[in-house]
């Protein structure tokens, strides 16, 4: 038959000459289940590109200022480039633990509003030992700073233990009006 070859499935020469090229630099990242891949440089990978009418080279996957991109020469570029990399691959696992106390205290100084006042209030005489955070409190408490109040029920102890910058901040919140 006359059908073109194009037609029954192939392209042809010119097409796939054509096509855009698949891109020479890939993301850092390869999500591969729960696993985070980070991506290492070598000198090949830089590419030369004017910055500021000066002659830098770039990582061209990555988007980020960080060592060794741009950098001045590929070389000594990768070598910071990797380390970097490196220790940021190595931070990835680590996930920080929540502190109720620190939330709360950093909420209690930065929200507006009576209920966060309130909570910097019973906050400061925590500190003192004058009051303790109960779930027997819970239908007391302001709905807004609930859930704050409910995961302090674990942490009267560590309520003793606030620095004296935090408490004077907390005293201060307190006392506005």
């Amino acid at each position: 038959s006359s059908t073109p070859v194009y037609q029954s499935g192939f392209w042809p020469l010119w097409k796939q000459l054509s096509l855009p090229k698949a891109p020479s630099a890939l993301p850092f990242d390869f999500r591969l289940g729960k696993f985070l891949m980070q991506r290492l440089a070598i000198p090949s990978d830089y590419v030369l590109q004017f910055i500021l009418g000066r002659a830098s080279y770039v990582l061209p996957w990555e988007d980020k200022l960080c060592p060794g991109n741009p950098a001045d020469d590929p070389e000594t570029g990768a070598e910071e480039y990797n380390a970097y990399a490196i220790k940021k691959a190595q931070e990835v696992g680590r996930a920080t633990k929540p502190d109720p106390v620190l939330d709360a205290v950093y909420l209690a100084l930065k929200t507006p509003g009576e209920a966060y006042r309130a909570l910097a209030e019973d906050l400061a005489e925590a500190y003192q030992g004058r009051y303790r955070f109960l779930i027997d409190n819970l239908a007391q408490w302001d709905e807004e700073t609930r859930w704050l109040r409910a995961d302090l029920v674990f942490s009267n102890s560590e309520l003793r233990h606030l620095s004296a910058t935090q408490v004077m901040a907390l005293r201060t919140r307190a006392a506005e009006a």
